[in-house]
């Protein structure tokens, strides 16, 4: 029942911060912290901190792998300092590494804001990321 109760505490804001998850805790105090915890980071709907404006997916499926999708991960490390499930210092871009999308065929394939880009390259992503730092005027 607590995933339920969690669920409607935060129903459209996903992010669950430690101030949320203290007042869930202060609402429903026959759950322990650490059971609110255990749920919120189960679950992916969940998150621990606040989501960037754009969510940005990397596809890691079988066929996404094969195709080298952790080099985009790499580059997003490396050259943004974007680690997945974690928000850009601009609050512009939330990174996830997701287990398959469905688009084999397009491997390796990234998801920005539920739009498909298929066959991504170190080219392709940072032209990617060009775009979207360009909404910042930078």
């Amino acid at each position: 029942y607590l995933v339920i109760y969690i669920f409607f505490f935060f129903f459209n804001d996903t992010a669950t911060t430690e101030i949320y998850t203290l007042s869930l805790h202060d609402a429903l105090p026959i759950f322990s912290l650490s059971k609110i915890y255990g749920i919120i980071t189960f679950y992916a709907h969940f998150k621990l901190n606040e989501p960037g404006k754009h969510k940005l997916q990397i596809c890691m499926g079988t066929a996404c792998f094969v195709k080298n999708a952790n080099v985009l991960l790499d580059l997003l490390k490396n050259e943004e300092g974007l680690d997945p499930g974690g928000t850009s210092s601009d609050n512009l871009l939330s990174l996830e590494r997701v287990a398959c999308v469905g688009n084999c065929a397009l491997a390796p394939v990234a998801v920005l804001d539920e739009e498909i880009f298929p066959e991504m390259s170190i080219k392709k992503i940072r032209r990617l990321l060009k775009n979207i730092k360009k909404e910042l005027g930078g």
